[in-house]
C-alpha cells in the first residue's frame, strides 16, 4: 500500500485573509465608535441600506428603524428641494462630494441642525450606485452662532446709542466696529473702516498718547 500526496502552502493566502478580517474589524470599529451617523443610500429609492450606530444617539432612531425611512421625509419641508435636487444631480453623474447643512427631524419631533458630508459611491461588483456619506449634529454650534449674533446686535445698539463718536478696537487699534456717530463725523461707511487702525483718523500729534492710553487699557483693564 502506497499514499501519495501534494503539500502546497497557503502561508501567503492565509496571512492575507486575517489581514482582510483584521481590517473589516477596525473599519467597523472606526465606524460604530464615529460620533457621526455613517450610512449608505440607494439614490433610486431614498432609502438607506446602511445606517451606524450613532443614528439612535443623534435622531433617537435604532439602525433598524432608519432603514425603513424615506431621507427626504426626515428633512423639514423646507429643505425637502434641495435634497431631492442634489440626489438626482449625484445620480446623472453631474455632482461629486457635496457638503451642506439643514434641519433633520428628531424620533421626537424636534428639529435637529445637521452638517451632512455626501459622495456617490459605486460598488464594483454590482454596479450599483449609492451615496455614502455622514450626519453629523451641529446644534450646539448653530446655538452658539445664534447668541453670537445676538450679542453683536447688542454691541452695535450700544454703539449706536452713544451720541460721541465711538469705536470697537483690537489691541492694536484695529477697527472692528465703528457708531452711526463715527461714520457720519468722519464721512464715511462702517464697512470702509473696518479692518483699518483707528490712528488714521486722529491728529498727527495725539496719535502717540492715544496709542499708550489703549495699550493701558488693556493691560490694567
Amino acid at each position: 500500500t502506497s499514499i501519495c500526496g501534494v503539500s502546497t502552502d497557503i502561508t501567503e493566502r492565509k496571512t492575507i485573509e486575517q489581514r482582510l478580517r483584521d481590517g473589516e474589524r477596525q473599519y467597523h470599529l472606526v465606524v460604530e465608535k464615529s460620533s457621526d451617523a455613517i450610512w449608505l443610500l440607494n439614490p433610486h429609492t431614498q432609502k438607506y441600506t446602511f445606517v451606524s450606530e450613532s443614528v439612535r444617539r443623534i435622531f433617537g432612531y435604532s439602525p433598524e428603524e432608519s432603514l425603513n425611512i424615506n431621507v427626504i421625509d426626515w428633512l423639514l419641508p423646507r429643505w425637502r428641494s434641495q435634497a431631492s435636487e442634489t440626489i438626482q444631480l449625484m445620480i446623472e453623474g453631474k455632482l461629486g462630494g457635496y457638503v451642506f447643512e439643514c434641519e433633520v427631524y428628531h424620533k421626537e419631533g424636534r428639529g435637529i441642525w445637521c452638517e451632512i458630508n455626501a459622495s456617490p459611491w459605486i460598488d464594483q461588483e454590482s454596479g450599483q450606485l449609492y451615496i455614502a456619506g455622514s450626519t453629523r449634529d451641529i446644534t450646539s454650534r448653530k446655538e452658539s452662532d445664534r447668541r453670537l449674533v445676538e450679542s453683536e446686535a447688542n454691541v452695535r445698539s450700544i454703539l449706536d446709542s452713544i451720541p460721541g463718536v465711538m469705536m470697537l478696537l483690537k489691541r492694536d487699534g484695529t477697527i472692528l466696529s465703528a457708531n452711526r456717530r463715527f461714520q457720519e463725523y468722519y464721512h464715511i461707511e462702517e464697512t470702509e473702516c473696518l479692518g483699518r487702525s483707528a490712528f488714521e483718523f486722529l491728529p498727527h500729534e495725539v496719535k502717540d498718547t492715544r496709542r499708550q492710553w489703549l495699550e493701558n487699557v488693556f493691560v490694567t483693564g
